[in-house]
């Protein structure tokens, strides 16, 4: 379980530096990478709260478990190329 989340940690600091270099490209946030780091960081949460406390971790992980199905069926309607969302620039 500690690989696993130690895999995921790896996986979500990609995706943050994926995630900035499309915004130093683009100068917008893409929503679909900002839902997936909140998906990867949901199932680290997730684990983790299993691995400290099995009583309390249980509650945690099944609400997790249905937050990340919602999370599921946005992307089954969700693409890379979904929606920017421009930042403001000063000139």
């Amino acid at each position: 379980m500690i690989t696993f989340i130690g895999a995921h940690i790896f996986v979500v600091i990609i995706l943050i530096n994926s995630l900035m270099k499309y915004i130093e490209k683009t100068k917008a946030v893409n929503l679909f990478l900002i839902l997936l780091i909140t998906y990867d960081l949901t199932n680290i949460l997730k684990y983790t709260a299993i691995m400290l406390s099995i009583e309390q971790g249980v509650i945690s992980f099944v609400l997790a478990t249905f937050i990340q199905i919602f999370f599921g069926i946005i992307f089954s309607f969700m693409s890379l190329k979904t929606k920017d969302f421009p930042l403001p620039t000063k000139n």
